[in-house]
């Protein structure tokens, strides 16, 4: 091995090394944020404001997809990652506008929540509380 292959090489571990470091340290913040939404949480709906294409995986293509919420009079947005698929928000018609879904939120801090886009819920008086929120992103 001369010496430009070992500097290549190095070169190829070190980008490894930090590839691993950052997706370990974006699933622990994943994990993180999870657990504290998860750890005492409530129900409101939440409907989508934005939705856009997101990038090609393994799994499929990703949409990523903006929503808000209202908690005490106040208003909170986020956006996630998803592969779910909803044919009349691709151009954020008002049939997608209309879409109410699930959010859980964190009890001490409303601004952390996480959707359920499997359960759509406008037009119901109540949304039911799920036992958990391991479906929600």
């Amino acid at each position: 091995m001369d010496k430009e292959d070992k500097k290549a090489l190095v070169q190829l571990l070190l980008f490894a090394m930090a590839l691993a470091i950052f997706v370990a340290v974006s699933l622990h913040n994943r994990k993180k944020y999870f657990s504290e939404v998860n750890f005492e949480f409530e129900v409101t709906e939440g409907s989508i404001t934005s939705y856009n294409d997101g990038s090609f995986s393994d799994s499929g293509h990703n949409r990523i997809i903006g929503y808000s919420y209202s908690v005490g009079g106040i208003l909170y947005s986020r956006k996630t990652v998803t592969a779910k698929f909803f044919v009349e928000c691709e151009n954020l018609s008002e049939n997608c506008k209309k879409k109410r879904f699930r959010v859980a939120y964190s009890k001490k801090d409303p601004s952390k929540s996480l959707i359920d886009f499997n359960i759509e819920v406008q037009g119901l008086k109540k949304i039911e509380k799920p036992k958990d929120i391991f479906d929600f992103r």
